[in-house]
């Protein structure tokens, strides 16, 4: 019986590619870069905010050291002043968050945005009580696909492997679950391919988010 269920948040909880495409673009053409469609931001998010920043500048050959530092460095500061500005919650969302709380389940996030963005958006757009505990990256901790974040929401819930679900939109959350032996279900609603989901060892996908109801049992 399913007593916890995991959730990414970017692409799986809110749409943030918007979000996140518009603050990197404005950084890298105010320091002279060239800037990106939005859906090629699909390709670039996932593994946090570090690595968002490399391969947007490995994309047109400006990677070094130094312009990953600088950019960054803008990027983040940016992104701390409006992180959810286009943000919206993914139809359905709120709904089958409310029917899993109603069965008992417990619902957590997982994720590689920083810690503290994290938890003012699950605040903005869920409320106080719609998530147990949010685990999101901080300074020296392992980030996703490493299992660290999962496998410290089990402990400070008392839940075992087999009593959880973790939804996700990607091949790093598909990972992670598989890294923390927990059951992986993928999102087809967020930000990759559903042939990528697969591959990374979805146990099922999920074309909407009421879908997770039928796993419970």
């Amino acid at each position: 019986m399913i007593k916890l269920c995991v959730f990414d948040l970017d692409g799986t909880l809110l749409n943030t590619l918007g979000n996140i495409a518009g603050n990197l673009n404005k950084t890298l053409e105010a320091l002279g870069y060239e800037s990106f469609p939005t859906d090629r931001y699909r390709d670039f998010v996932g593994n946090g905010a570090r690595i968002l920043v490399e391969r947007a500048l490995r994309a047109q050959d400006a990677y070094t050291e130094e312009n990953h530092a600088t950019v960054y460095a803008h990027f983040m500061a940016r992104y701390e002043a409006s992180p959810d500005e286009g943000t919206t919650v993914y139809e359905g969302m709120p709904e089958t968050l409310a029917a899993l709380r109603a069965q008992g389940v417990l619902c957590a996030v997982c994720t590689n945005k920083p810690h503290l963005a994290a938890e003012k958006s699950i605040l903005r757009f869920f409320g106080e009580d719609a998530f147990v505990a949010v685990c999101g990256a901080r300074d020296g901790a392992p980030l996703k696909p490493a299992p660290d974040g999962v496998n410290a929401l089990l402990a400070r819930l008392g839940v075992g492997c087999d009593e959880v679900l973790f939804i996700g939109d990607s091949d790093v959350d598909m990972l992670t679950a598989r890294a923390a032996r927990v059951k992986a279900l993928g999102a087809k609603w967020g930000f990759r391919t559903p042939e990528e989901l697969t591959e990374a060892g979805a146990d099922a996908l999920l074309a909407h988010p009421r879908e997770i109801l039928d796993h419970l049992s």
